[in-house]
């Protein structure tokens, strides 16, 4: 993982010091609201991408990874001309979804109170499973090439609790998921609803080649004009899964 958090692109460098020294207030707010955002501080463990143009997350999604991600996107914002997109590539397991929740706060945010564009990309055999799928939807735009594989199984990483409150926890998470799937497209929130995967353990009875997740929820994402030649789709059951939210 690049670390960059004492990175000399972070200091105010020619040409665009002098926007810097301009929009000073703006840029302190920005990183204020995206770390306020994050909540907690410590090392990720995902492995991140920077560089002039866009973000990159791969692997699976652990604990802390947001405040990582804040820092990679507060920069981006500084980087990129306010109005330009900020190009974010996944191709990321699920794991933790409390951290994919936040990750997806902090788009939300850069989104509707800076004005910044975030343009979600799963590449060419990439992958998106459930927790990734939070950040994928939280993206103003959401391309993925033909050949992607999205998938939304058995949620993991919740905190390790008893009885009711275990219930309520989980409860808890399981709405926030929806509500951000469902802000990107309504018919995948409630077919998740609707054939339990959330529940089901076993991979397979949720997962989706990109150009079929086009066919039946159309809002969600568009498919990359380069790659639209025809590829397999997987298989999937229409029985519902096992267990229940």
């Amino acid at each position: 993982m690049q670390d960059i958090s004492g990175s000399p692109s972070l200091r105010p460098r020619a040409p665009w010091s002098r926007w810097v020294k301009r929009d000073g207030a703006r840029i302190f707010f920005i990183v204020g609201a995206l770390l306020a955002a994050a909540m907690t501080a410590p090392t990720a463990q995902a492995e991140f991408g920077v560089n002039a143009t866009g973000l990159s997350l791969h692997g699976e999604i652990t604990r802390e990874d947001h405040y990582a991600f804040g820092e990679m996107l507060q920069t981006q914002m500084l980087l990129v001309p306010r109005g330009h997109p900020i190009a974010l590539t996944l191709d990321a397991e699920s794991g933790d979804l409390r951290a994919a929740l936040k990750i997806a706060r902090l788009i939300t945010v850069a989104q509707t109170q800076y004005g910044a564009r975030i343009a979600a990309r799963v590449p060419s055999q990439g992958r998106c499973h459930t927790a990734c799928l939070a950040v994928f939807a939280a993206a103003e735009t959401r391309l993925s090439a033909a050949d992607a594989v999205f998938a939304v199984t058995q949620l993991e990483t919740l905190p390790t609790l008893r009885d009711a409150t275990e219930r309520e926890t989980r409860r808890h998470y399981v709405e926030l998921f929806l509500e951000t799937i469902g802000a990107a497209d309504p018919d995948f929130a409630q077919h998740i609803v609707d054939r339990r995967l959330l529940s089901a353990g076993d991979v397979a009875g949720g997962q989706y080649r990109a150009t079929e997740m086009r066919k039946r929820f159309s809002a969600f994402l568009a498919i990359e004009k380069d790659s639209e030649e025809a590829t397999p789709a997987l298989s999937q059951s229409d029985a519902d899964g096992p267990g229940v939210l």
